[in-house]
């Protein structure tokens, strides 16, 4: 089973399990970062962003033993779009929202939820071994450890660290600046936008991700659609 590996387990204050993983953010950047280049350079013999929704697909199919593209969720809430299922003796199970696979207007948070459910299967499959059949689901608003360590793996798989600051280094070349462009600037709006476009991703999801990793000023901003 693909995984990245925490750093060490501590308590898990929900009481979901007696212990609970604990993975450093540059490790989960490094491990969702070689997942995914070594997938795209053995189906393609290149690494070349972005991520295909293609690719990711297949990615998660490979790793899993089902995924279900058109699933009825509406059972387990109506902001489910997405959830994995763990079993005894088995790799996880991917399911994704039939609604969300179907609405065109909502690519970019379909890509989203599929990295969202495969990062579940590479940080917490290993929870689950021994225990009885569950399942974690994906809910707008919803943050606990589990959720938040989703998120940001998510984020890493689909705009990987390296390839980020490459892109990142040559626009701030492309715009004379050594460092981080002013907050709000028109610099700053350039940085986003591209790499809102390279890696296929939200706006929103793009700034987040600048901002994790220190490619933005902190400062007062403009609120743009994502």
């Amino acid at each position: 089973m693909t995984r990245v590996h925490p750093i060490r387990m501590v308590e898990d204050e929900t009481g979901r399990f007696a212990a609970r993983p604990l993975f450093a953010k540059p490790d989960m950047d490094e491990g969702c970062e070689r997942i995914v280049s070594g997938f795209l350079a053995e189906r393609h013999g290149a690494v070349r962003y972005p991520l295909s929704t293609d690719d990711l697909t297949a990615l998660i199919e490979r790793d899993t033993e089902d995924l279900d593209l058109y699933a009825d969720l509406s059972p387990y809430g109506r902001d489910v779009e997405g959830m994995t299922l763990f079993a005894p003796g088995r790799r996880p199970s991917v399911k994704i929202s039939g609604r969300l696979t179907a609405s065109r207007r909502q690519a970019n948070r379909y890509r989203s939820t599929l990295a969202h459910e495969y990062a579940h299967v590479v940080l917490h499959a290993f929870l689950y071994d021994g225990l009885a059949e569950t399942a974690v689901s994906e809910r707008r608003g919803r943050s606990d450890w589990m959720e938040w360590q989703a998120n940001y793996a998510a984020f890493a798989l689909l705009m990987p660290k390296t390839a980020l600051a490459g892109t990142v280094a040559e626009l701030l070349g492309e715009e004379g600046l050594p460092g981080p462009p002013e907050s709000g600037s028109a610099a700053e709006r350039h940085i986003v936008a591209t790499v809102r476009r390279r890696f296929a991703v939200s706006h929103a999801a793009a700034r987040i991700r600048l901002d994790q990793h220190g490619h933005l000023q902190p400062g007062p901003r403009a609120n743009p659609a994502s």
